[in-house]
């Protein structure tokens, strides 16, 4: 009766460690080193960017200006991150995460000043229009 016990164990153990080599593979293939870089980048850019969106927004459309430049900072950074990937271009870490990095600070303040833009779009009476006369 032992060693049926050591070989079931055994048969577990190998059961075990080929699946968890599978999952590990997959992970390395799933989340790649550009993937956890952009990740990075827009994380840090993002305090900074919406710091500089929110001061230089409107009163009236600070919070939406917040909002939109989220949503450019992380358009621009799939934006890079489908362009690496689709042009299988080479290039090291540093320059990818220092790209990465200053892009989507710049998607950050473009998010807020479309959203700016459009708030004042749509908040202007009719009386503040340039063909009055």
């Amino acid at each position: 009766m032992m060693p049926m016990r050591i070989t079931m164990h055994a048969r577990l153990e190998t059961l075990c460690y080929s699946n968890w080599s599978r999952a590990a593979a997959f992970q390395e293939e799933v989340v790649t080193t550009d993937i956890i870089l952009s990740i990075i980048g827009v994380v840090l850019a993002l305090p900074g960017g919406l710091f500089v969106a929110g001061f230089s927004s409107m009163a009236r459309a600070k919070w939406a200006a917040l909002f939109g430049g989220l949503i450019g900072g992380v358009v621009v950074a799939a934006a890079i991150l489908f362009w690496v990937n689709a042009t299988n271009m080479g290039i090291d870490g540093l320059s990818y995460f220092f790209g990465v990095f200053f892009a989507a600070s710049v998607g950050v303040m473009l998010g807020a000043l479309v959203v700016n833009f459009l708030v004042g779009l749509v908040s202007r009476t009719s009386s503040e229009s340039a063909i009055e006369r």
